[in-house]
């Protein structure tokens, strides 16, 4: 049975049962005891009325019981009558808006997304439409974010792709002749494809919960200084240096996973910073967590981009080419390891100057 006839028969149920029992008790008291005036006089002189049982009861009181059922009767009928049109007008009332939101669903399933929830109200019916407002946002803007990512590896697959077709299709002309250069420009433009397809691949396996962990306890100050000196050469060519700082800090990670977090948080310092500046490390063994902050001497971040540098494909300046900038998937990959790991990220500009990137590792909960 549907919402409308439920809350209607509701109404006229409880109006008959109502009145049914107001009629019947009001019936047995009169039938019990039934005042009568009668000629009996008393010690004072006044005249008292006496109860006198229904059988006694003269023909006038009969008349008043009939009388009485038939009101009742009536008074049953108006009751269920008014109960029926108050039932429809409120069912009618709250169903609507429910109706309404079912349509707007069923129009929205079949591919009207732009349609959302537009009555007022401030019960629990509103509120119900304004989730489903909330909802239908949501995924707008997830769908966005879809069709741009998918844009996106589209245009950094097409790139390197198109390198290795013409650079192929010169050799195979004899336009260009085989040479160790060649095979290396060549190797090169594959590596950036395995690498891509490497991260999307980690993104993916994030995303549908299948990233395979193996932790252990190790030192991450130790682990940082490792990453700093995989970097000293590249640091050198801009005449930068990378300093570590921090006591020993043990904590149950996965080393593969937390060694790619530090390269790409690396890489992505000595890429903004600017020559002949330093970029510090430091590792904060603190009782409950281990926080590491990662600065560099470079522009800093725009307001706007603070919280968009970990989307994928991202990039603060639109620019930038993937040659100069990288994929656009490091910083994803780092938040997207880190939360793997129960910690968590941010992204803030140093008061001095540069960015520093920090994130957190709990004790208690990393690697568990």
């Amino acid at each position: 049975m549907r919402l409308f006839p439920r809350f209607v028969l509701a109404f006229v149920v409880v109006a008959f049962i109502a009145a049914f029992t107001a009629s019947w008790l009001s019936e047995q008291a009169a039938r019990g005891r039934i005042r009568i005036a009668t000629p009996e006089i008393s010690g004072t002189g006044f005249n008292f009325p006496r109860i006198v049982p229904e059988a006694e009861a003269p023909k006038g009181a009969a008349r008043l019981l009939v009388s009485l059922q038939a009101s009742q009767v009536g008074a049953t009928i108006i009751a269920l009558s008014l109960a029926f049109l108050i039932g429809a007008i409120l069912a009618s009332r709250l169903v609507k808006p429910i109706r309404g939101l079912t349509e707007i669903n069923r129009r929205y399933l079949r591919g009207e997304r732009h349609l959302r929830y537009t009555n007022q109200g401030s019960d629990e019916l509103h509120e119900l439409g304004m989730t489903f407002n909330l909802m239908a946002d949501q995924i707008e803007k997830e769908q966005q974010q879809h069709k741009q990512l998918v844009a996106d590896v589209a245009h950094e697959l097409r790139t390197p792709l198109t390198v290795l077709k013409g650079e192929l299709e010169y050799i195979q002309d004899g336009i260009t002749p085989t040479s160790p250069q060649v095979i290396q420009r060549l190797s090169e433009e594959v590596d950036l494809l395995v690498r891509l397809v490497g991260d999307l691949r980690l993104l993916s396996l994030s995303d549908s919960g299948g990233l395979e962990f193996n932790f252990v306890e190790l030192d991450l100050t130790e682990l940082l200084q490792n990453a700093a000196r995989a970097f000293a050469q590249a640091a050198k060519q801009k005449q930068c240096s990378i300093v570590v700082t921090g006591e020993a800090a043990l904590i149950r990670v996965d080393r593969e996973r937390m060694q790619q977090v530090l390269y790409n948080l690396l890489d992505n310092a000595l890429k903004h910073t600017r020559e002949a500046t330093e970029i510090r490390c430091e590792v904060q063994n603190k009782p409950n967590e281990i926080m590491v902050q990662i600065r560099d001497h470079g522009v800093g971040i725009a307001e706007a981009d603070l919280e968009r540098v970990f989307l994928r494909l991202y990039r603060t300046d639109s620019s930038r080419t993937r040659q100069d900038g990288g994929s656009g998937l490091g910083l994803a990959i780092v938040k997207t390891l880190i939360e793997a790991h129960n910690g968590h990220i941010q992204a803030e500009n140093h008061p001095e100057g540069g960015a520093d990137f920090i994130f957190s590792l709990p004790k208690s909960r990393a690697g568990s």
